[in-house]
């Protein structure tokens, strides 16, 4: 886990298909962040537990 995913208190893996995405500290925390601020105003959210999120074509 690089320095940054520990600051933030997650880490963020994207795949298409089975080809993990590189992305940069930064895009990790805006998108780990836009996440997680969506996902904390619907009820059920619950904090500390593991989020998977899968969208299908």
């Amino acid at each position: 886990m690089a320095h940054a995913d520990r600051e933030m208190g997650y880490d963020i893996e994207v795949k298409i298909g089975d080809k993990e995405m590189s992305m940069l500290p930064f895009v990790k925390e805006i998108v780990g962040n836009s996440i997680l601020g969506m996902l904390e105003a619907l009820k059920g959210y619950e904090e500390g537990e593991d989020i998977v999120i899968t969208i299908k074509k």
